[in-house]
């Protein structure tokens, strides 16, 4: 039995309103293929059958931390006709995991499987790494995170029910079918149980720390609520994620970007980045070939959305974060961002470990890398040239849907303690980042493939 109309494969295809991620998604359609389970040096093929499981909300259940410990387990999104796009992603990817993480891989069909297992199923299973490849039978986009929101036990860290978004009537076939993916998994035994809502939240626009959880503020206009709900609403999220919740973007509820994580990055629980096209223009002055103020295809103002993150910026400071600004280029006509605040971040004993977007655009992407090191990061570049420009970059394609509960010897300050300033304040070593990331570039290029 199939979840979405058995068509011909086609490659790219534009929605038509909403998130770039619903004009601009990668779309795989498929025939029905086979059921199969096949295990294959050390992977596991999965056909799952349609199923739907739920549950209710737990009560000492949140959302998984962006900064928390080692990761155990992401999902990717394997779409078959853009692999070509997706070459230097999942490259610099399967080089720079560890060998404890798990990696599961959603293929729309039996043929897509078997694709991933031949390209990919050696560079994926690196180290020794367990790799889990899992037949879906329906057309997915290519963004793993935002039909299944990760949660977990606030005290044990066991894995708790994965939050599903309500559907949306912009959605395609493949947005709908991602919606049933996770209760598939859930009957399959692949997955937890799954927590259904009332509300239409998608992963890209939640991130979190340990003290709060941050959205942008479009989730109001989206679920139907009117001006001057916030307060109600936000107790109903913090409810629904398990920690105390900030809404983020200008006085009007205009955001910059259709997800939060494009422009908003905690790295612990006093420290957030937020991007800042202001910093792109003056980095690209000087390089060789760009026009000061315009993007990578010099095609719109480079300063497009600087006063709504300024006012994203100032909230945080508001609530006490000291505040880094990054370099980004936001173009709402073409539906791209080039930001350095959708990344994966762990924590590995005394390590702080960073896997960041990076463009080929080195006046940007070493300038950024200075100042992730700089806060005590480990970086590892993520070539994302190639899909940018369909509206997401590694957190998009990377869901983490597992950490191993932290260290105990390590800091609750990584800040400070790991990055050896301990005398000095968050604010301060955020002045001084912040200024390294203006004034200074890298001698090394970043995620260089030899």
């Amino acid at each position: 039995m199939t979840f979405g109309r058995a068509e011909s494969l086609t490659t790219l295809e534009r929605h038509a309103a909403g998130c770039p991620r619903r004009r601009r998604a990668l779309r795989a359609r498929f025939a029905l293929p086979v059921a199969l389970l096949i295990p294959l040096m050390g992977s596991c093929t999965w056909h799952l059958r349609p199923w739907h499981a739920s549950t209710g909300l737990e009560r000492d259940a949140c959302v998984i931390a962006d900064t928390g410990g080692p990761i155990a387990e992401i999902v990717l999104h394997y779409v078959p006709e853009s692999s070509d796009l997706l070459t230097l992603s999942y490259h610099d990817l399967f080089d720079s995991l560890p060998p404890d993480v798990h990696v599961m891989v959603l293929c729309p069909s039996e043929d897509g499987a078997d694709q991933f297992i031949a390209d990919w199923g050696d560079p994926a299973r690196a180290g020794g790494r367990a790799l889990t490849v899992v037949n879906v039978d329906g057309c997915i986009t290519l963004w793993a995170r935002d039909r299944c929101i990760p949660r977990q036990r606030a005290v044990s860290g066991a894995p708790a029910s994965v939050y599903v978004p309500t559907d949306n009537a912009d959605y395609g076939d493949d947005k709908h079918n991602e919606l049933l993916v996770p209760g598939w998994m859930a009957a399959a035994g692949l997955g937890p149980s799954v927590l259904e809502s009332r509300l239409h939240i998608e992963g890209g626009n939640i991130v979190s720390n340990g003290r709060h959880v941050f959205l942008g503020a479009n989730v109001l206009s989206e679920n139907g609520r009117p001006p001057g709900s916030e307060e109600a609403f936000r107790r109903e999220l913090a409810e629904l994620f398990g920690r105390p919740v900030l809404l983020l973007g200008d006085p009007a509820g205009n955001v910059p970007f259709c997800h939060v994580d494009m422009y908003v990055t905690p790295v612990d629980d006093q420290t957030v980045l937020v991007a800042d096209p202001r910093l792109a223009a003056e980095l690209l002055a000087d390089q060789q070939g760009a026009s000061a103020g315009k993007g990578p295809a010099g095609s719109s103002p480079i300063v497009h959305g600087a006063g709504t993150l300024d006012a994203v910026a100032d909230r945080l400071g508001d609530n006490g974060y000291a505040v880094i600004r990054l370099p980004c280029i936001i173009d709402p006509n073409e539906e791209w961002m080039v930001t350095y605040n959708n990344v994966l971040m762990e924590r590995r004993d005394t390590r702080r470990v960073v896997y960041m977007p990076i463009y080929q655009i080195p006046a940007l992407d070493e300038t950024v890398a200075e100042v992730y090191r700089d806060l005590g990061f480990e970086v590892h570049g993520i070539d994302v040239s190639m899909i940018y420009e369909f509206g997401g970059a590694i957190r998009c394609l990377a869901n983490v849907t597992r950490r191993r509960p932290d260290d105990p010897s390590s800091s609750g300050e990584p800040e400070t303690a790991i990055a050896g300033r301990n005398s000095r304040s968050p604010r301060a070593v955020a002045k001084d980042a912040e200024r390294r990331a203006v004034r200074r570039r890298l001698a090394t290029p970043v995620g260089s493939r030899g």
